[in-house]
């Protein structure tokens, strides 16, 4: 393992509980690793006092991998696309460049697009007004499939500024695959789009969702 450190304007409960984990996860792993770096803004030494800092010290050689913070998620939203109006999803053609079509089979959404466009945002598929708040973590999970190998994207978004704030991108292939993704929302809280990007890449291509 190449070197690794928590530099010093982060506070110092945060630099030796990530140091400490990064530490014990190597370790796990049996991969040997280096520190970044001995005295200066990553340092476990003060030169000016000749003093090591004890908490990094211990961090890097001795404490024990600490438990997991339980974490409980809570279902704001969950489709199988089982009715015919797709659940509120809705497919945009958001260029002339762009053509693609929804249809909803077996539980899945469907989108088929015979003019993928010159944007990944020509084709998008979208679902309005998902409420999420400032200061929570937010799982997203979704399963894909293609039959092409193909990136897919997606993102919550607003349309006013600052525009995106979230976005994931996977791969997708005929073997249908689950994609999951954190993040923590630091902004005002109000209703987001959650959407889709198929477009681009490939001029043909099928997608299958199960959200």
């Amino acid at each position: 393992m190449g070197e690794f450190g928590a530099y010093s304007t982060a506070d110092m409960d945060s630099r030796i509980k990530w140091t400490r984990f990064m530490a014990r996860y190597f370790e796990q792993q049996q991969f040997s690793w280096n520190y970044w770096e001995f005295n200066s803004g990553f340092g476990i030494y003060d030169p000016s006092k000749n003093t090591y800092n004890t908490g990094l010290v211990n961090a890097l050689m001795s404490d024990a991998m600490t438990a997991p913070t339980p974490v409980t998620f809570i279902s704001l939203y969950s489709s199988n696309f089982s009715n015919p109006q797709a659940d509120g999803w809705k497919l945009y053609n958001n260029d002339a460049s762009a053509s693609s079509t929804l249809t909803i089979n077996n539980g899945k959404a469907v989108v088929t697009i015979s003019s993928a466009g010159t944007q990944t945002w020509y084709i998008q598929l979208m679902r309005h007004n998902t409420p999420i708040e400032a200061g929570k973590t937010y799982r997203l999970t979704f399963n894909a499939a293609s039959d092409n190998n193909r990136n897919i994207s997606l993102a919550f978004q607003q349309s006013s500024a600052p525009g995106w704030f979230m976005e994931v991108s996977s791969s997708a292939s005929p073997k249908a695959k689950k994609i999951t993704s954190l993040f923590l929302h630091r902004r005002v809280p109000m209703p987001k789009p959650i959407s889709f990007f198929p477009g681009q890449q490939r001029a043909r291509s099928c997608y299958t969702f199960c959200y």
